[in-house]
């Protein structure tokens, strides 16, 4: 059966064994594109609801559309909120994306807001002290430090 068309045991063999070592090369890279991938779409969502912060604040300060927030603009002062609370007098930030399911913000002393642990499908972010950084991880203390920031602070 010299002639006979076909791919012989050692060759189907061979072929399987390069498509599982690609397989394996490949699988990681892929994972770690898609938790990269999540990892930015946590961090947007934490800019956007700074910028829902911002919008709140604002509106705040003015008397054409006021709001109650539960903090003041005052020089000096910073007020802590939990983001996923409402204290029922309109004072919760409205979002027009995702609300996080848990964290805190806060407005310091120069108008500057700060993010602690914002939760976002399992990932946490957290911003520096000048929000020009945001720092997302699985890991609630992992983002906080990354950032320099620290429980104690808020």
């Amino acid at each position: 059966m010299r002639g006979s068309k076909g791919f012989t045991l050692v060759e189907l063999l061979a072929v399987l064994v390069i498509l599982a070592i690609i397989a394996l090369i490949t699988t990681p890279i892929i994972l770690g594109v898609i938790d990269k991938a999540r990892k930015d779409g946590a961090k947007d969502k934490a800019w956007g609801y700074i910028n829902a912060i911002e919008v709140a604040f604002a509106r705040n300060q003015t008397d054409v559309y006021p709001v109650n927030l539960p903090y003041t603009s005052a020089a000096g002062s910073s007020a802590t909120i939990k983001a996923s609370e409402d204290p029922g007098d309109g004072s919760k930030v409205a979002v027009s994306g995702q609300t996080p399911e848990s964290g805190q913000f806060k407005i310091n002393s120069e108008g500057a807001i700060e993010v602690y642990q914002l939760e976002f499908d399992n990932y946490y972010c957290t911003s520096d002290v000048t929000s020009t950084k945001m720092c997302c991880d699985q890991s609630a203390a992992t983002s906080a430090s990354d950032c320099g920031q620290k429980s104690s602070d808020w």
